[in-house]
């Protein structure tokens, strides 16, 4: 079986009365998986990120609410996380290296084709 850590972000309306758009952000891991919301834009949130990074300033947005009903059970699920949290980076720098090596070995198939097409029009 493959582990994978992965992290995104979605944009959207994720409450009924709220007209204005929000941002998710969410960490997935075998652990577990958390998010949190921000209004658009806010989102301390970059895609280089490791999963440590994403998991804290998702711990530091639940913290920061007055209210929250599922503020024990997001603690509990982002514990468990933080106990593989190494494991958590290195299952997602790994998973980010063969995502890059693929663009590479694209990007590379992609110039030798133009450069053909540049030698074949010459």
């Amino acid at each position: 079986m493959t582990m994978t850590v992965h992290h995104y972000t979605n944009t959207g309306r994720f409450y009924l009365g709220r007209a204005d758009q929000q941002q998710q952000v969410v960490l997935v891991t075998p652990w577990g998986s958390v998010s949190q919301l921000w209004d658009e834009g806010e989102a301390p949130y970059d895609a280089d990120m490791d999963a440590g990074e994403v998991l804290d300033i998702i711990a530091e947005r639940l913290e920061s609410y007055w209210i929250n009903t599922s503020r024990n059970e997001d603690r509990a699920k982002i514990a468990r996380i933080r106990e593989h949290i190494d494991e958590a980076n290195r299952l997602w720098h790994e998973g980010r290296a063969r995502v890059l090596q693929a663009e590479i070995a694209r990007l590379s198939a992609q110039a030798r084709r133009h450069a053909a097409e540049c030698v074949a029009e010459a």
